[in-house]
């Protein structure tokens, strides 16, 4: 029995860390989202016009560590909202991720077409962010 009450210690605290994380965690996953989706639509790079895949990913969303800390900044405004705004979106990023990776051909990309039209109907329900938080957002890029 004292083994059972260990192991279920050890799940409150590895629960409570992770939800210490907060925004940081929320936006660390938003950016592990977004440069998947950077991944995914480069591996078509010449046929989007980019010599290579690297300034591809540049180009395309792909978020670096440098920017990071300047995103978490921003959420961290307001970090209820931030939470509310980064929870609605992040099962969306997920699964435009996965539908681009299903549906994208490099030689038709409106095949496409339907990931974006998903992305944009389940956005409806997600509320946006305030004003300072979208602008220092932005700042960031």
């Amino acid at each position: 029995m004292k083994s059972f009450s260990t192991l279920l210690l050890f799940a409150l605290v590895v629960t409570a860390c992770r939800d210490d994380a907060g925004v940081t965690g929320l936006v660390d996953d938003y950016i592990d989202q977004r440069n998947a989706q950077a991944e995914v639509l480069c591996d078509c790079h010449q046929e989007l016009g980019f010599e290579n895949r690297s300034s591809c990913l540049r180009d395309n969303g792909q978020i670096l560590p440098a920017k990071r800390r300047c995103i978490i900044d921003a959420f961290e405004r307001n970090e209820s909202a931030s939470t509310d705004f980064l929870e609605c979106y992040l099962p969306l990023e997920d699964e435009f991720r996965a539908c681009l990776d299903d549906r994208l051909t490099c030689n038709d990309f409106q095949a496409a077409t339907a990931c974006v039209e998903d992305y944009d109907i389940g956005s409806r329900d997600c509320i946006t962010l305030p004003a300072a938080i979208e602008r220092a957002y932005k700042d960031c890029f």
